[in-house]
């Protein structure tokens, strides 16, 4: 990833312009990823570890029912998160392998559930390879955008994402016209009842800038919600599946008597509510609902991936045609992949996001493509009328909440605000921590600060801090099972430990403490890596996750180049 060179005064002259623009993007992305493919398969399996494709000489080490099985990982450099699939192989037998699901990767094991429960657990094999099932899924993109003629449902949507028309104000089914101010939450700020409120005048395109911490989720739940009980329907849509259960979650949460549905394997659900109703398949769902008519007469909020929308909506026509769509963690997702929405069928999208946090990621060949830029930067880009920005943090303390805005929102000309419910929160002083460590030569594995990195933490626990509301953060996968290991012997093996991991993992989550270890202190090294570790999206969720306290551990150098950002965000306030 890296920091996106879209210029808003790219132009197409006509919707197929853009069109075979996008295209060719999509084509020369899928041609990328097959070559990619391709090579890895060629690659050693040592070569595989070390690019996180691979974990060999997995070990058995129980199994806890008659599907779930742990392998302990001794190298796990894998990015693997919860509903991911992987294949297992019998090292001592070439032609057994058993497909799995990842229910938790924590680095030095992994807990896998069968696909197939037919085997006996007992039968598996004792040391195995665990590989990523690595998949070119752009297929069906192409296919959807390729359909996008002259007539079809998604041409206006495309010449808006085009810069060739502007939004209407109100969508084609209407807008809300007997909304009440009184459903909207009490607790609600003044922007987040604009934002609700824009939302019923359902304007064909429309976006919701979510700053850390400032109830986006909650506010997607309360548009859900007053769309349903005016008997429309709803489709929320968010690139993963955990980003997806958040948001139905939410919407059970402050209104469990109208119709939430996921659709998505069993295996995908997790974390998922008891009040949301699942249903594996789309075509199971629109069945159920025809025969048994369920949840009486209320409008159904139905969430699923980005991908099965495209499946399911965007390749079939269906009986179900969702009056709005709200497409969570939008700032994630790129425009050529979101040109594809308009075949939804939708009379109104509402993305909803930060183009300030994580960034969608890019093929390393696609970076500087004039297309390789965020649907959300677009549109607040070409129409920042059709949007609100929810600039109150309930999240962070006053000090934090300043650095993060000085650094990250002021230069964007957004000014973050610090809410009183949580600007006193504190630990101890200073709030943002400098720890400078020496460890010349060190890339992307540094003992030295993994040690420190466990002594702050322990520090913390120690003085009675509970432990899942600590993180430590790194950049390299290799500094995370450093400290992992270290965290580990600090505490006699215990396999009670915070959150590790690198800063993908905490995105959507928050604790008190955040320790950031950045590991390099190497000049060539750091040369080659300073675009990826001063990445303003990915530096803005390190620091903006804690609620009370940020301690950095860094380099001289790595530290000198976070003090010339802050110094940068003051010069340009000046």
């Amino acid at each position: 990833m890296s920091e996106n060179c879209y210029n808003s005064d790219t132009a197409y002259a006509d919707v197929e312009s853009f069109r075979r623009a996008v295209t060719k993007y999509l084509e020369d992305e899928r041609r990328y990823v097959e070559q990619d493919i391709s090579e890895h398969e060629a690659m050693s399996s040592e070569e595989k570890e070390r690019l996180g494709l691979l974990i060999r000489n997995a070990l058995l080490l129980n199994y806890e029912d008659q599907t779930s099985i742990i392998y302990e990982t001794p190298v796990n450099y894998t990015k693997l998160r919860p509903g991911d699939e992987v294949l297992i192989r019998d090292v001592g037998s070439s032609d057994r392998s058993f497909e799995a699901i990842v229910d938790e990767n924590a680095i030095e094991r992994i807990a896998l559930t069968l696909k197939s429960s037919t085997l006996p657990l007992v039968d598996m094999p004792t040391r195995a390879e665990i590989r990523i099932d690595e998949q070119n899924n752009l297929d069906t993109l192409l296919s959807v955008v390729r359909n996008i003629v002259a007539g079809s449902r998604g041409v206006n949507f495309m010449k808006m994402l085009g810069g060739l028309s502007s939004p209407r104000e109100e969508g084609r089914f209407g807008s809300i016209k007997d909304f009440c101010d009184s459903e909207i939450p009490l607790s609600f700020n003044e922007e987040q009842r604009r934002a609700v409120r824009m939302a019923m005048l359902r304007p064909s395109l429309s976006f919701v800038q979510g700053t850390p911490g400032s109830g986006k989720t909650h506010l997607l739940a309360v548009v859900a919600r007053a769309y349903a009980r005016r008997s429309k329907d709803v489709l929320v849509v968010a690139l993963t599946h955990q980003a997806v259960n958040n948001a139905l979650n939410k919407v059970s949460e402050i209104d469990g008597g109208i119709p939430v549905v996921k659709i998505g394997k069993q295996f995908k659900n997790i974390g998922l509510n008891e009040s949301v109703a699942q249903d594996e398949t789309f075509s199971g769902y629109i069945e159920r609902r025809k025969k048994e008519g369920f949840f009486g007469n209320e409008g159904h909020v139905v969430g699923m991936t980005f991908q099965s929308a495209l499946v399911n909506l965007g390749m079939r026509r269906s009986a179900f045609t969702p009056q709005i769509v709200l497409i969570d963690e939008a700032g994630q997702v790129p425009l050529a992949h979101a040109v594809a929405v308009g075949e939804f069928g939708c009379g109104s999208v509402i993305f909803i996001g930060d183009d300030a946090q994580m960034p969608p990621i890019y093929h390393a060949k696609l970076e500087k493509d004039p297309l390789s830029v965020s649907v959300f930067e677009r549109i607040k880009q070409l129409f920042p009328q059709n949007g609100r920005v929810l600039n109150v943090t309930y999240r962070m303390n006053r000090e934090i909440t300043r650095f993060v805005g000085d650094c990250f929102y002021r230069p964007k000309g957004i000014e973050l605000v610090c809410s009183e419910y949580s600007s006193n929160r504190r630990i101890d002083e200073p709030v943002i921590e400098f720890v400078t460590c020496s460890s010349v030569g060190a890339t992307d594995e540094n003992l030295v600060e993994a040690r420190k990195a466990v002594d702050v933490a322990n520090r913390y626990l120690d003085a009675g801090l509970p432990i899942d509301r600590i993180a430590i953060i790194t950049p390299y996968r290799r500094q995370v099972r450093m400290i992992h290991k270290l965290f580990a012997e600090s505490r006699l093996g215990s396999q009670n430990c915070p959150l590790v991991d690198t800063v993908e993992r905490l995105q959507g989550q928050d604790v008190d403490v955040i320790i950031l270890s950045f590991a390099v202190d190497d000049e060539m090294f750091f040369a080659g890596q300073r675009s990826f570790l001063m990445n303003r999206n990915r530096l803005n969720v390190m620091f903006s996750r804690a609620t009370s306290k940020v301690v950095v551990i860094s380099s001289q150098q790595v530290r000198d180049e976070l003090s010339s950002i802050v110094c940068h965000a003051n010069a340009m306030q000046g």
